[in-house]
């Protein structure tokens, strides 16, 4: 993995939540240009505490599926979405929804 600097980790940091809340709130436009510009809808070990924030530490794919976005749900697995990892809390994970 390529060492990044503190201000590419703000940049991923910042545009993980920034994920999270889009498919939070169903917003299948925004999410679709994030993840067309590299977003990745899974948070690597060094930025995961950050990058949910959301209730509950949930993931973008966790939010979609709890509010029945399924577009987006489908767009999130297309980008690499993890459907079986349990979140750091919640040990809960997208399928026991």
């Amino acid at each position: 993995m390529a060492v990044r600097s503190r201000e590419q980790l703000q940049k991923e940091i910042e545009n993980g939540r920034l994920l999270t809340e889009k498919a939070s709130e169903g917003d299948i436009r925004d999410v679709k240009v994030l993840l067309s510009n590299g977003v990745h809808p899974n948070a690597d070990a060094y930025n995961r505490t950050l990058y949910y924030k959301s209730k509950n530490y949930w993931s973008p794919l966790h939010h979609a599926v709890r509010n029945g976005y399924h577009e987006i749900v489908q767009l999130l697995i297309e980008f690499g979405g993890t459907l079986l990892q349990c979140e750091c809390c919640s040990r809960y994970s997208r399928l026991h929804f």
